[in-house]
């Protein structure tokens, strides 16, 4: 034992370094690299939208 003592609120660490982000890439509905392409094709509509309101609460400053 190393005693540490868990609270059971906190997180289980994944053993393996990349054991997490496995689990997070995965979906039900597509594959990993379908949904990176479809990210990848929303990403700069998403940076123009966040730019109009960077500029709009820039104005009313």
């Amino acid at each position: 034992m190393t005693g540490l003592v868990r609270h059971p609120a906190q997180v289980e660490v994944a053993e393996h370094r990349r054991g997490s982000v496995a689990r997070e890439e995965r979906s039900r509905v597509l594959p990993g690299w379908v949904w990176r392409r479809i990210w990848r094709l929303g990403l700069p509509g998403a940076r123009e939208q966040y730019r109009r309101a960077d500029l709009t609460r820039e104005a009313r400053t």
